[in-house]
């Protein structure tokens, strides 16, 4: 049983803006004034304004119950005709609505934490958001006695973004996560809290394919057994991109590999890799090497793959270490990393990695991604292998990232591979049966969406190196316009998005 205060506590304004605007709403109806139930939307709709303006399953839940409810108290309110007893009843009634909407409330918390919600790591549970350092300094000081708090949670070299006002609050092993985030969000000064997600690495297991494609000339020996290089013509894309060498273009382009780290000394790595910290250059899982070499492995050294970077073009690869050797990350080291990223001032960020979210409660996702484009990065994104819909995975449906999805050699969404149909920027990419590097040279085959991924990254790269400035948005448009349209996908072209933004380039 919940005692009176513990429901008393859950009645917030939107609680109680929800209910006047419901009954006001129901009372129009019963009454045939218009006017009043026009109002009464009108109050519908700033209460979802506040609910951060998202439609979620939750959220629906919510209305319908409320709805139900004040149907009846208002159904029953008007069979009383004496104007007291009225009245009454409908405190009564309010009472008891606000009983069994607090008992739904805890319900489904706990329900949604099961079914939607990554585990929180248990060393940092939940992230609180403020709105300045007034407000956080001041939420420290009152509360330093009843939390365990470490601050600051992201350390952003610009200190004018939101990331500079977020604290960890770690919790009791006794306490409720979900409920603490309601009880902490309720706090005057507090803006906003979301819990600490982790992540695990979970690739997908197939048959793979042992065909090799002996068409290619290519100088290093496993070429052949990298399908994709004869699918999208790697070849000419590479006389494509000598062609284009001789315009104008920066110095370097840098692509980081956000994962396990990576090995860098790897034989068909380590001409094209440059280090962000030595404890980021080793990789004992292997996942992160695998990415690296699908971005930017050296090509034409007579070693080991090919990838999208010729040989003697500067583009470069470095690694972010966000997740554990046991590929295990939180949402708090896997933004650290993306800050890291872009205060280095890397051009691509790839992240072969996400999980099932919330899309109501991932705002420090978009904050940070925010952060990255602003800084000049362009940040990508595997899709997710779970057979979903990727709007349901984070980071990929957070506002700003391009998110990849996988294909197999027949062009055909992978049987593992999350859709990206209601993403604003989705490609398609290979990601089965996809050979690249792993630690002490070696080499090996991988499927999932984190092999699409650095597919686009590299890409991207070189996108990067002859236009300096463009955006992501300009990224997509390249991408999507030239995409190669079969079996329903959008999937990228190589050959066609450098044209058309080489085209734009010298028109300019």
């Amino acid at each position: 049983m919940h005692s009176l205060s513990e429901i008393y506590t859950s009645i917030d304004s939107q609680s109680i803006l929800l209910w006047l605007a419901m009954m006001l709403l129901i009372t129009g109806i019963y009454n045939k004034k218009s006017a009043l139930s026009i109002f009464s939307i009108a109050l519908i709709g700033i209460v979802w304004y506040k609910m951060n303006g998202q439609l979620s399953v939750q959220s629906l839940t919510y209305m319908g119950i409320n709805m139900m409810l004040v149907s009846a108290i208002a159904y029953f309110s008007s069979g009383i005709k004496n104007l007291y007893a009225q009245i009454t009843y409908l405190l009564f009634a309010s009472l008891l609505f606000f009983t069994m909407h607090s008992y739904f409330s805890m319900y489904t918390i706990r329900f949604y934490s099961d079914t939607i919600q990554e585990p929180l790591d248990q060393e940092a549970e939940l992230l609180v958001r403020f709105d300045t350092q007034e407000d956080l300094k001041k939420w420290i000081s009152e509360y330093k006695s009843t939390y365990d708090i470490l601050y600051p949670a992201f350390t952003p070299k610009d200190k004018s973004y939101i990331l500079d006002e977020y604290l960890i609050v770690n919790l009791n092993d006794k306490d409720n996560a979900y409920e603490s985030i309601r009880e902490i969000e309720q706090m005057p000064t507090v803006a906003y809290v979301e819990g600490n997600e982790l992540l695990e690495l979970k690739l997908p297991t197939r048959n793979t394919s042992k065909s090799n494609v002996s068409s290619l000339s290519s100088k290093d020996p496993y070429t052949n057994r990298q399908w994709m290089a004869k699918a999208f013509d790697l070849e000419k894309f590479h006389k494509q991109i000598s062609k284009a060498s001789s315009l104008s273009a920066q110095e370097v382009s840098t692509i980081a590999i956000l994962d396990t780290g990576v090995d860098a000394n790897h034989e068909d790595l380590i001409e094209n890799y440059v280090s962000t910290s030595p404890s980021y250059d080793k990789d004992l899982r292997g996942h992160g090497t695998h990415c690296a070499g699908i971005a930017a492995a050296v090509t034409g050294n007579n070693i080991g793959i090919s990838s999208w970077i010729p040989n003697g073009i500067p583009v470069k690869i470095t690694s972010i270490k966000v997740l554990s050797n046991n590929g295990i990350g939180s949402q708090r080291t896997i933004i650290n990393g993306m800050i890291e990223a872009a205060d280095k001032g890397y051009d691509v960020i790839s992240m072969s990695l996400g999980g099932r979210s919330n899309p109501n409660r991932e705002q420090t996702y978009r904050e940070a991604v925010q952060y990255a484009n602003d800084k000049g990065a362009i940040v990508v994104v595997a899709a997710g292998n779970s057979s979903m819909d990727a709007i349901g995975y984070s980071p990929a449906n957070t506002p700003g990232v391009i998110a990849v999805s996988a294909i197999d050699s027949k062009m055909q969404l992978a049987e593992f591979s999350n859709k990206i149909d209601n993403i604003t920027y989705g490609i398609a990419a290979p990601g089965t049966d996809i050979y690249s590097t792993l630690p002490q040279n070696e080499y090996g085959t991988r499927n999932g969406t984190s092999m699409a991924a650095p597919f686009v990254s590299g890409v991207v790269g070189l996108m990067k190196l002859y236009n300096p400035d463009i955006t992501t948005e300009q990224t997509y448009t390249y991408l999507r316009e030239s995409a190669i349209q079969k079996n329903s996908n959008n999937i990228i072209n190589p050959i066609g998005a450098f044209q058309l933004m080489m085209q734009t380039v010298s028109a300019e």
